[in-house]
């Protein structure tokens, strides 16, 4: 379970769940990247102008859409990290 809070999909690629895991890695490592770039396009451009860019909500939507996504992901691999413990037998809810 832990795996899955850190790197979402990783435990859940480790319990057998191939798929799921690879897919969750996918969405999470993409939203990341999204959510990377729009961080250094941002600090970028307050470095060029010398203070804080005034026009954040047009440059914005990669961040929010980064963030979507690596919250959808963390979502997800918890419901399968609960999944795989009652399954187990070991979650006791």
């Amino acid at each position: 379970m832990l795996g899955n809070l850190v790197l979402p999909g990783l435990g859940t690629f480790v319990a057998r769940r191939r798929t799921s895991g690879i897919l969750q890695l996918i969405v999470s490592q993409t939203g990341f990247v999204f959510m990377l770039l729009w961080a250094i396009s941002f600090v970028r451009n307050w470095i060029q102008s010398g203070s804080l860019p005034e026009e954040t909500v047009r440059q914005l939507a990669p961040g929010v859409i980064g963030c979507a996504l690596f919250l959808l992901a963390w979502i997800w691999s918890l419901a399968s990290s609960v999944s795989i413990l009652l399954r187990s037998g070991k979650g006791r809810l």
